[in-house]
């Protein structure tokens, strides 16, 4: 299952594989940036935790499916170096991602089986 990162991908329409863009998160990962998560700022722990997430995941178990987080540290980095905003529905629950100055607003829907 690769619905997470194909539903990016596609927001995006990025032209790479996951296992390419997932390595170019990766290489983009930071500890700072400035993305409210619900209007709140991140705390210095949460991003050196992202931050660490990031790092250690393990894009070989891509097609395993991706256990997408309330707080996502990969939703918060793609706002970052996209320069976009992101409202996410999780079963009703919604989660916004807020990149000051962002260029435009992705929506995503998601349950405990799929992402979209």
């Amino acid at each position: 299952m690769t619905c997470f990162w194909d539903a990016l991908r596609d927001k995006l329409n990025i032209k790479k594989n996951n296992k390419e863009f997932i390595s170019h998160l990766k290489g983009c990962n930071k500890k700072d940036n400035s993305i409210l998560w619900n209007d709140v700022k991140l705390t210095q722990k949460q991003l050196e935790e992202n931050f660490e997430h990031i790092r250690d995941f393990n894009e070989k178990n891509i097609n395993n499916g991706y256990d997408c987080s309330i707080c996502d540290p990969f939703l918060i980095l793609i706002c970052e170096i996209y320069n976009v905003n992101i409202l996410h529905n999780y079963n009703g629950y919604k989660m916004k991602y807020t990149k000051e100055g962002g260029n435009k607003t992705l929506n995503f829907n998601s349950n405990t089986g799929h992402f979209s």
